[in-house]
């Protein structure tokens, strides 16, 4: 569609205002102001006008505000649907992959007036059933991929997609996603595959059909689409397509669950993938729905019994990396990874959690399922820390679900795991460091948090003092990881590499499980980088890991690195070092600069480039900062903390020797 210069975009002007980039509460709050004042204006209109009667005025001065009430009655109902629609695009699915282009973001310009959107929805649904899909029409694959790309311009407007699948009708719709893919998707790939995430054909079928099914209310025909999902008799080609169609949506979470209900989740070789999918782009409607399938969390054996099979089928012979996926998700889902943090988790998910942690070490594990399992451990990494914490007095205790008091400051667990079970279940995931990295995260994350609250709690120059079992505790946590990956013959811990799959999980679209995406500069990694020996948040480019090949490792630059990364934590948490790094001049002649600028550490990586300068300078540092001295002070705190990390780490690698 084109139009003239000059001429307002749809549904703007100088009477409809413009909300592109508005924060939807602040439109919410508008709309509602005004159809509060149109109320008011309608009951004080209308008493003057029984005033004007009653004393033989003429009422032709009230007129104007007469044609006020009809400008909001004209008005409000297209506010409102912009609005959906503003929601409809902030509320996408949180876990798309990384480097996935979005599907079209909001844009007031854009917005068609309600009539307009309902008649040019219909009109594609008419443009599409007249294509012959057949192979003598050597333009077919051009006409589904121009319907496609017209869907995908209007996929956050109600009235438009609504229409859209009105019109499609029942089969129709619930056909499209498996149509198109056949015409557009990768010959490769079988028709009853399960759903990708980054298939934008999918993905934006999925999306639009969400967005319809928002104005259902106001459908009948979107209303027998989405009770044709609920009839457990739905055929077997129908059933497929409805689990593309909601594979990568945001739905109504009581909805979806009574779809996964009629689609046979308590039968778990009977679901297909993308219904997994939906479940894990809704938390909420995971819980409700495993809720349904087993009966209340608290029946463990239900539970137990269901995941055992879940996963039997989702790791068999027979099972698509999809299915494997898409059931992980499904488990993060449910057990809070993407819509709760570290901490802080309802009893429900925690109880999922826990019931996982605890079930599925002895069980065989699709491959694609155990980055899920990272997930989760990240996002309790409170419970990872304190079952992994060797020098608790309850660590001899079998696992058990239930709020506990922590001997570690500033946790607050919802159950006791076992180092035994804290072990077998970092085990699930320690195959390979791509899968490790969101627990990674979370533990860096917890680290940050305990340091922030222990430094606010105790004199600036002794939070040492409030830290020294929590550090022994995460020293644990990484022994017992690096026990686990001796499991899988893998020794070699490649500092630069685990950095680099860490960094791009934190900072990619995946962050869901810390319950936020950090700046790039604010993203701790202390625990990380005490485990790995390298301080750096950096991109270790190939001629970086070449220089610092050239330079002996030595026991000398493996315990700077880990000052280094205490001292940057404990700074970062409100610590006041005596001599700054920007500050620092050494007495040594190459004057090597220490500080970064923002006036932090710069990485390890960077200082070592400088060789034995760089070490001396960094020793220099530490000395000036009391390090040896009687008094508590910023570099003895980073000494004792990273000792203590140390000997943690040694003692649980050697105790883990006793759980496999």
């Amino acid at each position: 569609m084109t139009q003239d210069a000059g001429t307002p975009p749809p549904g703007t002007g100088p009477l409809s205002p413009d909300f592109t980039g508005l924060d939807p509460h602040l439109m919410d709050g508008f709309i509602t102001d005004l159809d509060h004042a149109r109320g008011v204006i309608g009951e004080r209109t209308e008493a003057i006008r029984r005033v004007f009667a009653a004393n033989g005025i003429p009422a032709t001065s009230l007129n104007p505000i007469a044609e006020v009430e009809r400008w909001i009655d004209d008005h409000l109902p297209d506010l409102r649907r912009r609005l959906q629609i503003a929601r409809n695009t902030a509320t996408l699915p949180n876990w798309s992959p990384a480097g996935a282009a979005a599907l079209v973001p909001y844009q007031e310009k854009t917005v068609l007036p309600a009539a307009e959107a309902q008649r040019l929805g219909r009109q594609l649904a008419e443009q599409y059933t007249k294509i012959d899909g057949g192979i003598l029409n050597l333009d077919r694959q051009q006409q589904y991929q121009q319907v496609l790309d017209t869907l995908a311009e209007h996929v956050h407007d109600p009235a438009y997609t609504a229409a859209f699948f009105t019109a499609l009708g029942t089969d129709e719709a619930l056909q499209l996603p498996i149509v198109l893919r056949e015409q557009l998707g990768r010959p490769e790939e079988a028709t009853l595959a399960p759903p990708r995430p980054d298939d934008e054909i999918i993905r934006t079928v999925s999306q639009a059909f969400a967005t319809a099914l928002s104005a259902a209310t106001h459908s009948p025909g979107m209303t027998q689409i989405s009770d044709a999902l609920r009839r457990p008799e739905l055929g077997a080609r129908e059933a497929f397509g409805g689990s593309l169609l909601l594979s990568a949506g945001a739905f109504p979470a009581q909805w979806l669950a009574q779809v996964l209900a009629a689609r046979g989740l308590a039968t778990p070789r009977t679901v297909e993938a993308g219904y997994l999918y939906a479940l894990g782009n809704n938390p909420s409607a995971a819980r409700l729905a495993i809720n349904a399938a087993v009966g209340h969390p608290a029946d463990q054996a239900k539970l137990k019994k269901w995941l055992t099979e879940f996963t039997n089928h989702t790791s068999g012979p027979y099972a698509t990396d999809g299915e494997a996926d898409a059931f992980g998700r499904m488990l993060a889902a449910a057990s809070g990874a993407y819509d709760e943090t570290d901490g802080n988790h309802t009893k429900d998910a925690a109880h999922y959690a826990y019931t996982i942690m605890t079930t599925i070490d002895d069980l065989k594990i699709g491959d694609a399922t155990r980055v899920h399992l990272a997930e989760i451990a990240g996002s309790y990494a409170t419970e990872i820390t304190e079952g992994a914490n060797l020098g608790d007095a309850n660590q001899l205790l079998p696992s058990a679900f239930g709020s506990i008091k922590s001997q570690l400051p500033g946790l607050a667990p919802k159950f006791r795991l076992s180092p035994e079970d804290t072990y077998k279940f970092i085990k699930t995931f320690t195959d390979k460091l791509d899968h490790q990295a969101p627990f990674q995260v979370g533990m860096d994350f917890l680290t940050a948090r305990v340091t922030q609250k222990a430094v606010s709690e105790v004199s600036q120059r002794q939070p040492a003092l409030q830290l020294e079992e929590t550090f022994a505790a995460l020293g644990n946590v990484r022994g017992l990881q690096l026990a686990a990956r001796k499991t899988y013959a893998r020794t070699i811990d490649d500092a630069a590499e685990e950095f680099d799959k860490v960094r791009s999980f934190a900072i990619g679209t995946g962050m869901g499980v810390a319950g936020l995406v950090p700046p790039f500069e604010s993203i701790p990694v202390t625990w990380t980088a005490l485990s790995t020996a390298w301080s750096a948040i950096d991109t270790f480019k190939s001629d970086e890991v070449k220089e610092i090949e050239k330079i002996e490792t030595t026991e000398k630059q493996v315990t700077l690195v880990q000052r280094h990364a205490v001292a940057q934590s404990l700074m970062d948490a409100g610590v006041r070092a005596q001599v700054s790094p920007r500050d620092y001049h050494g007495a040594d002649s190459s004057n090597v600069a220490l500080a970064d600028e923002r006036g932090h550490l710069r990485p390890f990586t960077e200082i070592l480039k400088s060789g034995r300068n760089g070490i001396v300078a960094l020793d220099g540092w530490f000395i000036d900062n009391g390090l040896g001295s009687e008094h508590p002070s910023l570099a003895n705190s980073a000494k004792k903390l990273a000792d203590l990390f140390n000997g943690g780490k040694t003692s649980a690698e050697a105790q883990a020797e006793y759980f496999n």
